[in-house]
């Protein structure tokens, strides 16, 4: 049985990979174009990073589980991995803080037996 992972953050503030996570994605293979990192140009600067893989690239999953939620989270982040029963999934998202809802989690009105106007 295959076992689908997604990471999430757990924790108000927002979505956010730290600069070390970055730095082994893209030393394990990620898309340069998706995994960026730019420093300031002065000392003490900032650390931009940001990354665009999707919530269940398997790198990233390999990323928080071999970093580490504490290492691979952003400052304001605190990723983890969530398994999922199957491949489908949404993430919502209220002020940072996320959760997973899988299709079987929802429950759906159902207007096929409103009669015809």
């Amino acid at each position: 049985m295959t076992k689908y992972k997604v990471v999430v953050n757990g924790c108000y503030g927002g979505f956010g990979v730290s600069e070390r996570g970055a730095e082994w994605l893209l030393a394990n293979g990620a898309d340069p174009a998706k995994v960026t990192i730019k420093r300031a140009d002065y000392e003490g600067g900032y650390v931009y990073v940001y990354v665009s893989l999707d919530r269940h690239d398997p790198l990233l999953v390999r990323m928080v589980i071999t970093l580490g939620s504490d290492a691979a989270s952003g400052k304001h982040a605190q990723l983890y991995v969530h398994q999922l029963s199957q491949p489908k999934y949404r993430i919502d998202e209220y002020d940072g803080s996320e959760s997973v809802e899988e299709p079987d989690q929802v429950q759906w009105e159902d207007a096929s037996t409103q009669e015809s106007a």
